[in-house]
């Protein structure tokens, strides 16, 4: 739809108004046409396969005050690598 509207604002001229008159009315007629038409007729569909956050570190228990000096001079500071 954004390459049709380009296509004819450059064939009539690129004059300001009319340019902003067809990314603005018909960009959005055309936006609303595909998310509404369109999508959901597309055979992708997204399926998430893991957590965002493991549950080993939702399970983790905070560290005290000594534990959190004690790894701030280790390599391995958080201890999950």
């Amino acid at each position: 739809m954004l390459a049709v509207m380009l296509y004819y604002a450059w064939k009539h001229g690129w004059d300001g108004g009319f340019v902003i008159f067809l990314l603005g009315f018909y960009g959005c007629v055309g936006l609303f046409v595909y998310f509404v038409f369109l999508v959901p007729l597309l055979p992708l569909k997204i399926k998430v396969v893991a957590l965002p956050v493991s549950r080993d570190y939702l399970a983790a228990k905070p560290l005290s005050e000594e534990e959190y000096e004690s790894r701030s001079k280790s390599i391995r500071p958080m201890g999950i690598t």
